[in-house]
């Protein structure tokens, strides 16, 4: 439901979301134990810090590729 939230907040102010890719699961989950069980939030902050990265490659990549057609 967090990241549902997150989501929400991102699309109301017209940014792009968050995606949790394949490559980065495992490294979510663990963060999210961290975040849990140690009161650790850096790491789970790190790891939708590097989705949201990927995300705005992507977006950026799909609005070039729509300005050129």
């Amino acid at each position: 439901t967090g990241r549902l939230l997150m989501n929400f907040m991102l699309k109301n102010e017209s940014f792009p979301l968050i995606t949790i890719f394949l490559k980065y699961r495992f490294e979510y989950y663990s963060a999210l134990e961290q975040s849990q069980s140690h009161e650790n939030l850096r790491p789970l902050i790190e790891i939708m810090k590097k989705c949201y990265q990927d995300m705005l490659i992507i977006y950026s990549a799909k609005e070039n590729n729509a300005k050129l057609h």
